[in-house]
């Protein structure tokens, strides 16, 4: 019915095939157990495949004979009480019982098949399973009978057959996901993938192909490295995505949820001369703190991966008063963390913001960024006084990450930051 379905141009998952088990045993295996798989797959017609592979280790050899005797008595009395016995008998006459010495030649005999079904039972049954490579579904250990994946155990039973198992797997909740691809080129990539790209579009004359890399290539000649750093960071508490680009125009777009915090955020964006985007979504209906923390480390592992090897860069920055308030920050780009701070406050929040997470937010960047802050402020104003501090990091920040007179130089005697 698929095949007729199908051949009508309704998109399906595969064509299938008669039904298919392959079934690998042992010598200690309940024959019983295996006869009985035997014809639960036989009964469905007079195709329907099946293949028993019984290892038989040197030390049991004695037993070979013996096994497959007792296998085939069992067979032969179970289907005697099948009412599709007829059926099953037909599919009989083409199954096979293949006797091997080890499980590996087991393996490679049911991986050549690449059965719709198969069924270990078999000593270190579990174990086996994790080298099968080829198969639509398999069944492990003796309490395992294909039955239950037909009608309860839950996975899907639409299965590759006819060995398309090599290839294919079973239709699952997963078929039925639309997927779509992304992918993104740092100036690096691109000049390591370009020239071959071009070089094949050519060979297919697709000049067209080749000039949308040959332009981009010709651009990186002419310009440095870009300075962007791309962070996600993902845990229980928070979902956050920051992109930095230290040669943007300073352009924010902050959203965290907590409006004051955006606003210094944004602060640091413009002053700065750096692009910054931050989307935060976190636990906000806990309290502000995971929000704040989880920001300032992504901003600053952001920072980080930004500024790349250091060499050009001017290293220090300083500044900043605003109105009565006043901000001293003092920031080195040294590879080492710290913080030191002195700001007071005697109000507990400013806008949304506890005060006592403003620190916080500085010493996490520090730690992520790896830099060394000093900060210092007062005024009469403490809303003056935060932003003159964000503003005075984002001038000292803008500063200290710009390029020098003298791009390829580290700016610093020991050879490394």
């Amino acid at each position: 019915a698929k095949q007729l379905v199908s051949a009508g141009g309704v998109a399906i998952d595969m064509p299938a095939g008669p039904t298919e088990v392959a079934i690998i045993c042992d010598t200690d295996t309940d024959p019983a157990f295996v006869a009985a798989d035997t014809l639960s797959q036989a009964e469905h017609g007079p195709d329907s495949d099946v293949l028993v592979v019984v290892i038989v280790e040197a030390e049991n050899a004695t037993h070979s004979p013996r096994y497959t005797d007792r296998l085939q008595t069992a067979v032969g009395e179970q289907l005697g009480e099948l009412p599709r016995a007829d059926i099953a008998r037909q599919a009989l006459a083409h199954a096979r019982i293949v006797v091997v010495a080890d499980a590996e030649s087991a393996l490679e005999i049911s991986d050549a098949y690449a059965p719709e079904h198969l069924i270990i039972q078999a000593r270190r049954a579990e174990w086996l399973a994790e080298q099968v490579q080829h198969a639509g579904s398999v069944f492990i250990g003796p309490w395992t009978p294909e039955s239950l994946g037909d009608y309860a155990s839950g996975t899907n039973h639409t299965l590759p057959t006819a060995g398309a198992a090599r290839a294919y797997a079973g239709v699952s909740l997963d078929s039925f996901v639309r997927k779509i691809t992304f992918q993104t080129a740092t100036p690096d990539g691109l000049a390591a993938l370009g020239p071959h790209v071009a070089t094949m579009a050519r060979a297919e004359k697709l000049d067209g192909h080749a000039a949308a890399v040959e332009r981009r290539l010709a651009a990186l000649e002419n310009a440095g490295a870009a300075r962007t750093g791309f962070v996600r960071r993902t845990t229980n508490e928070t979902d956050i995505v920051v992109h930095v680009d230290l040669d943007g125009s300073g352009r924010g777009d902050c959203r965290t949820g907590l409006g004051f915090f955006d606003h210094m955020l944004d602060q640091i964006a413009r002053h700065s001369g750096i692009d910054l985007s931050v989307i935060c979504d976190g636990d906000l209906e806990v309290d502000e703190h995971h929000t704040i923390e989880d920001t300032a480390l992504a901003i600053g592992e952001a920072l980080r991966r930004a500024v790349g090897d250091k060499k050009g860069i001017e290293r220090y920055g300083f500044t900043a008063p605003m109105d009565e308030a006043q901000a001293r920050v003092a920031l080195d780009l040294s590879g080492r963390a710290w913080l030191e701070w002195d700001v007071e406050f005697d109000r507990e929040h400013i806008g949304d913001v506890p005060t006592e997470m403003f620190r916080h937010f500085f010493h996490s960047l520090s730690d992520a960024a790896a830099y060394t802050l000093h900060v210092s402020a007062d005024g009469e104003n403490e809303h003056h006084v935060i932003e003159a501090v964000f503003k005075g990091f984002a001038r000292a920040l803008g500063h200290a990450t710009s390029i020098g007179s003298d791009a390829d130089r580290l700016p610093s005697t020991k050879g490394s930051l």
